[in-house]
């Protein structure tokens, strides 16, 4: 108890001194004050079967790789001195130690919020820039992990990387958004695409979406629907100035389960689609779970999805462009159960939430929050040793990420207790991906349970399939995380030589398995 005692203060004094949670009402951590949260019950059951029925003709939906998406924060990446000055040099150098730690993590999409970061302050030879105030808690300071080292180390990590910049519509005008646009895309002949290339980025950008402000009816924004309107039309026609290909995503209403908001909440999306659905690609939401389980919160997304099919521009997305798992307490309690959103706890609902989108059309993209902010980070740097670590989330994107993008999320049945994803006691999940082009079935099994294992039995409606490989992620006890000293969570792989057919298997207890499938062969070479 002692160590994991001293495990559990070494993240909350990281992650205090990353975010300086604000404890003003309507501010970060109170998006459920005045909501019951009940936690989902414990089943104690030593073993439970269940039942897998899988039909590969059925395609759900493709794995798209801007499911594994990511959000960033500025203060905290720069706080972790992930780029450092060098001697003699015009522009920070991107740390070594930051590039080792994050190789295998896929980086598909990733989103930067510039509530306060002056982008402009931001860019160029580090002599240049200027100290400003860079977000809600910061006092001030000069950027040196700046939009050009945010995305270069990305690149470094993900060559494939796909952007989304969340707009400073609070303090820049859309004539400065267009010329962000023009940092990010032009050539080396425009001035800002001269000044990003000098810095080390040669190629644009690849913007997928540009993210119309944040939360700006919460907290202390609270514009009207409105003013909100007004400001996306004159952003959006900005941007598309420079791109006129352009993709925007507005955002619905901040934490409609707020008592201050429950009432009116749908008025807001449903006036923006019908002014500007035209004119976006997606609308975006912020759900955390775990708190409500995931049932409860997929009750707002139908409502939302509803009202975009009978909307000007039915093809909208939905783009989760911040989730995760929500700790428990409230109050000046409540970090004290930060540890819990990348403990394995927190890992195992991140993952239940991940499989559980797979099975929805209406997302488009989503991003995690986050990479390094307050309780839900990816990595942080131990305040006593100076090092950085991952948590256990970094393992989860590293098992999701050996799906193949592009692949067909198809059809998955499950009987069992316990795995009726309308209910509120759910613990355990299934995806299941095919990859025609390889014949690799990937089966995404997710027990939830402390204590119980699940015995299971698989049926497939096209042939069979033999075990290659599984990949666990896991560790000692629900509340275990990793620290500087310690990898509590460990993710595993396991390859099988013998070509056995699966017909079952038990998943352990609060385990998450990845089972990488081959389809059986005939003698002739052909698929059954």
């Amino acid at each position: 108890m002692k160590k994991l005692a001293a495990g559990i203060l070494t993240v909350l004094i990281t992650a205090a001194s990353m975010s300086g949670q604000n404890t003003a009402t309507g501010g970060a951590g109170h998006e459920y004050d005045g909501v019951e949260l009940k936690d989902s019950q414990t089943n104690k059951e030593n073993s439970l079967p269940v039942e897998i029925k899988i039909n590969e003709t059925i395609k759900v939906r493709d794995y798209s790789s801007r499911l594994l998406g990511l959000a960033y924060d500025w203060v905290p990446m720069d706080q972790m001195k992930l780029a450092v000055p060098e001697e003699g040099k015009a522009y920070p150098a991107i740390s070594e130690e930051y590039l080792t730690l994050m190789q295998g993590i896929p980086l598909p999409l990733n989103r930067i919020v510039c509530e306060h970061l002056s982008w402009k302050k931001s860019i160029g030879a580090l002599a240049d820039r200027q100290k400003h105030k860079r977000g809600t808690w910061d006092a001030g300071g000069v950027q040196t992990f700046g939009p050009s080292e945010w995305i270069k180390s990305t690149l470094q990590i993900d060559p494939s990387a796909e952007f989304v910049w969340c707009i400073n519509m609070n303090q820049e005008a859309p004539e400065e958004a267009a010329e962000l646009a023009e940092f990010l895309g032009a050539s080396k002949e425009n001035k800002w695409g001269k000044i990003r290339i000098e810095s080390g980025l040669e190629k644009p950008a690849k913007i997928a979406i540009w993210e119309l402000g944040n939360e700006l009816d919460w907290s202390g924004h609270k514009i009207t629907v409105d003013e909100y309107i007004a400001k996306c039309k004159a952003y959006i026609a900005a941007i598309r100035q420079v791109d006129p290909e352009a993709k925007f995503s507005a955002h619905a209403a901040t934490a409609p389960w707020s008592p201050n908001q429950a009432k009116n909440w749908k008025d807001w999306h449903r006036k923006v689609l019908a002014e500007i659905g035209k004119d976006i690609d997606y609308l975006s939401f912020h759900p955390y779970y775990h708190g409500y389980s995931i049932d409860h919160i997929e009750k707002y997304l139908n409502a939302i999805s509803s009202d975009i099919k009978e909307s000007p521009n039915p093809g909208i997305k939905l783009y989760i462009s911040e989730h995760g798992k929500w700790p428990p307490g409230s109050g000046k309690d409540w970090n004290k159960y930060w540890y819990q959103t990348h403990a394995l706890v927190g890992c195992l609902d991140t993952a239940e939430w991940m499989i559980r989108m797979m099975s929805r059309k209406d997302i488009g993209a989503m991003t995690y929050h986050c990479h390094s902010s307050g309780p839900w980070g990816m990595i942080y740097r131990d305040k006593t040793s100076g090092k950085l670590y991952s948590t256990g989330i970094a393992d989860l994107f590293r098992l999701l990420g050996k799906v193949p993008y592009n692949a067909n999320v198809v059809e998955s049945k499950v009987s069992g207790k316990y795995a009726d994803v309308k209910s509120g006691d759910l613990k355990f999940t299934v995806a299941s991906v095919y990859d025609s082009e390889s014949g690799c079935m990937y089966l995404l099994l997710n027990n939830r349970s402390p204590e119980t294992e699940r015995k299971a039995v698989f049926s497939f409606e096209k042939g069979e399939y033999r075990l290659e490989e599984i990949t666990s992620l896991s560790a000692p006890d629900m509340h275990s995380f990793n620290t500087a000293d310690a990898k509590n969570i460990k993710l595993s792989v396991q390859k099988f030589e013998s070509g056995e057919l699966l017909k079952d298997y038990t998943i352990p207890a609060k385990t998450l398995l990845l089972l990488k499938l081959k389809k059986k062969w005939s003698l002739s070479g052909m698929l059954f």
